[in-house]
C-alpha cells in the first residue's frame, strides 16, 4: 500500500484497475468547507514489509496476524477519513473483523474503521463487554530511510481560530487513565460510542474519537486524519448469488456510454437473468434480475458481492440515477430495470443516466468499478478471434529538457477488424520508441512491480500510465523521434492476434497533410453493416491512398 493510498483512506479504494475516481461522486463538499479539519501530520512513506514488521520489540508489537475464530461484521460507523478530497466526517459502511482468540482474548482489525491498515488491536472480552486498552502501535512505515510508528489512541478534540476567522480542528491523545475503549454487546450487535450523541448528526463535531496518531504524548500527538466516534457492528449474514445449474450461459459483450467495454458470462433461466464477471476478484458472483412483463428485467439493489480480498471490505452492487446529462446531481436507487430482447439477445438499461457500481459498502459511492448506461449483447464467437483494430495516436507532448518528460496518448480500441468487442482482460499492447520494443522498468516507473514489455490493456500505475476508456496516456523520460504501438488479443483458440503497427514520427506529424476520404461504412457491435446506425457503432473510413481508419463512436 503506498502513501497515497494510505492518505486517501477508503477513497483510495475507488481507484480501479482501469478507472480513476469519478469527480461527480465527490462527497461532503459543503460540509468540508464549514470546518477546516487540520491533522497535524500525515502518513508519509511506504509501509514496512509485513514479515519485517512482525511482532518484536523493534516494531512496538504490531499485530499483523491474529489466530482464533474470525467473524466479519458490517460496521456502520461515524468516522473521519483522510481522502483525496481532504479530511471528511461522514457515516461509513465498512467491514470489521474480530478474531476471538484463546481465553478471553479479542483482536479487532482496523479499530479506526476507514484506515485499511489491516492490523489489529488486542482487547479482552468480559461478559457483555469488550475492553481495549490504548494506545497500541498499529503501523510502521519507512520514509527517507527513517522509521515512523503510528498508534491507535482515544483522542480529544482541539480547536483553534485562524487569523482569517475560520476554525481549525485537530485531535490529540487523552491522558493514560482515560485511554481505553469499551464495546458493549447488545443482543446481536456490538456498539462503541464515545460521545453519547446522535451518530447520524454530522453537524456536531465529536469531542472524542478513536484515532490514529504519530505519537502518544497526551495533548500533543499528531493526528493523521482517521478516527471513529461511533461504531455499530452486526454479523454479516448475506450470501452471494452464483450461476444456477439450469441457466443457459453464453459470453456477452457489454459497452458503457463512458467508452468501457468487456465480455461477461450471462445466464438465462425461465424467470431470471444472471450477469457474472462484474467484479474480477469474485468472477463467479452474479447480479441477478427477475424477468417480468414485456421482458423487463428488474435487478433489486443493493446486492451482496462478497468480501474484497485485498482490503477485507464488504462489496455490493448499488445504483445511482443522475438527473440530467450534466451529471451534477444524483440519488440512490433501489432497483434497475433492463429491457431484455430474447430474439436479438440484448439487455439495455431502460432509463438514461443510470450507473451501476461495484461498491465498497452501501452508504456512499466508493467504488471498485462502475457501469454507466450499460448495454449487453451476444456476439457470434466466429467473428471474435481476429486482429484488433489498429491503435491511433491521440496526442503527443514532445520531450523537453526543461520539463524532463514527454507524454504520448494512444487510443487502443477493444474491438477487432470484424467490429466485435474484445475482452480487454485478454489484451495487451507493446510500445516502441525509435523502432525498439520498450521495456518498462521499475527504475524509471516506480509504481510497476517488475520489468514489463507486454502491458495489460487495463494496467495503470495511476502516475505514468493512466487510462480513460480507450485512451492510454504514457509518460516517457528521454527524447524520442519515433513512436509506435501494436495491440494483441489472445483468442479463445490460444492464438495471439496482433493489430497492425501504428508508427508516428515527430517530423511526420509536423508535415502531415489531410487525406481524401474515398468511402465511409458503419457496422453495429455484432459486426453487421448498417445503413442508419444508432447508439454505439463502428465507423470505417477508407482513404484514397488505400489506408483504413476504424473508429468506435456514439451515433444519435
Amino acid at each position: 500500500m503506498t502513501a497515497a493510498a494510505l492518505m486517501a483512506g477508503t477513497s483510495a479504494l475507488a481507484v480501479t484497475p482501469h478507472k480513476a475516481v469519478a469527480e461527480r461522486y465527490s462527497q461532503n463538499k459543503d460540509q468540508a468547507a464549514v470546518v477546516n479539519f487540520a491533522p497535524k501530520n500525515f502518513l508519509k512513506g511506504t509501509p514496512a514489509n509485513k514479515m519485517a514488521a512482525s511482532r518484536s520489540e523493534d516494531n512496538q508489537d504490531i499485530i499483523w496476524y491474529a489466530e482464533g475464530e474470525s467473524v466479519i461484521y458490517q460496521n456502520i460507523s461515524t468516522a473521519f477519513s483522510n481522502t483525496l478530497l481532504g479530511v471528511v466526517y461522514d457515516r461509513q459502511d465498512v467491514a470489521t473483523e474480530i478474531v476471538y482468540g484463546e481465553g478471553n482474548e479479542v483482536f479487532i482489525r482496523d479499530i479506526s474503521s476507514t484506515s485499511n491498515l489491516m492490523t489489529y488491536v488486542k482487547g479482552v472480552k468480559e461478559g457483555d463487554q469488550i475492553y481495549v486498552q490504548l494506545p497500541q502501535c498499529i503501523y510502521l512505515e519507512y520514509y527517507e530511510e527513517e522509521e515512523y510508528y503510528y498508534y491507535a489512541s482515544v483522542c480529544e478534540r482541539k480547536a483553534t481560530i485562524n487569523p482569517d476567522g475560520t476554525r481549525s480542528i485537530t485531535y490529540a491523545p487523552v491522558a493514560e487513565e482515560l485511554n481505553h475503549v469499551v464495546y458493549n454487546i447488545v443482543g446481536d450487535e456490538i456498539v462503541m460510542d464515545l460521545n453519547d450523541g446522535d451518530p447520524e448528526d454530522l453537524s456536531i463535531i465529536p469531542e472524542f474519537i478513536v484515532g490514529i496518531v504519530d505519537n502518544t504524548t497526551p495533548g500533543e500527538g499528531g493526528w493523521v486524519g482517521f478516527g471513529d466516534s461511533y461504531q455499530i457492528l452486526s454479523e454479516v449474514e448475506a450470501v452471494v448469488t452464483t450461476m444456477p445449474e439450469d441457466a443457459f450461459v453464453e459470453d456477452w459483450a457489454y459497452t458503457t456510454s463512458e467508452g468501457y467495454v468487456g465480455v461477461v458470462p450471462v445466464g438465462i433461466t425461465e424467470t431470471n437473468v444472471y450477469i457474472a464477471g462484474l467484479y474480477p476478484q469474485q468472477p463467479d458472483v452474479c447480479l441477478v434480475g427477475e424477468i417480468g412483463e414485456d421482458n423487463k428485467v428488474m435487478f433489486k439493489l443493493p446486492q451482496y458481492f462478497g468480501i474484497d480480498e485485498e482490503t477485507g471490505q464488504l462489496m455490493y452492487v448499488i445504483g445511482y440515477q443522475f438527473t440530467d446529462e450534466y451529471l451534477d446531481e444524483y440519488y440512490s436507487i433501489d432497483s434497475v430495470t433492463m429491457l431484455y430482447n430474447p430474439e436479438e439477445k440484448t439487455l439495455k438499461v431502460e432509463e438514461p443516466f443510470i450507473d451501476l457500481l461495484v461498491n465498497y459498502g452501501t452508504m456512499m459511492p466508493n467504488y471498485y468499478d462502475n457501469y454507466f448506461e450499460m448495454e449487453l449483447f451476444y456476439q457470434d464467437p466466429e467473428i471474435v478471434n481476429a486482429a484488433p483494430v489498429t491503435p491511433e495516436l491521440e496526442n503527443l507532448v514532445e520531450y523537453e529538457p526543461e520539463r524532463e518528460f514527454g507524454v504520448v496518448v494512444w487510443n487502443i480500441p477493444a474491438f477487432n477488424v470484424n467490429g466485435a468487442v474484445l475482452n480487454p482482460d485478454n489484451m495487451y499492447y507493446n510500445i516502441y520508441f525509435d523502432g525498439e520494443l520498450y521495456t518498462f522498468s521499475p527504475i524509471i516507473y516506480w509504481e510497476i512491480p517488475e520489468e514489463m514489455t507486454d502491458v495489460p490493456y487495463y494496467f495503470t500505475d495511476v502516475y505514468d500510465i493512466v487510462i480513460w476508456g480507450e485512451s492510454h496516456e504514457i509518460s516517457f523520460y528521454e527524447p524520442f523521434e519515433e513512436f509506435g504501438i501494436k495491440s494483441v488479443y489472445i483468442g479463445s483458440d490460444g492464438v495471439k492476434y496482433e493489430s497492425e503497427m501504428a508508427i508516428h514520427s515527430l517530423s511526420g506529424l509536423k508535415e502531415a497533410v489531410a487525406k481524401n476520404v474515398a468511402g465511409t461504412e458503419y457496422f453495429n457491435l455484432q459486426g453487421m453493416r448498417v445503413a442508419n446506425p444508432e447508439g454505439v457503432c463502428i465507423k470505417r473510413v477508407t482513404y484514397t491512398d488505400g489506408t483504413v481508419k476504424t473508429i468506435k463512436m456514439m451515433k444519435h
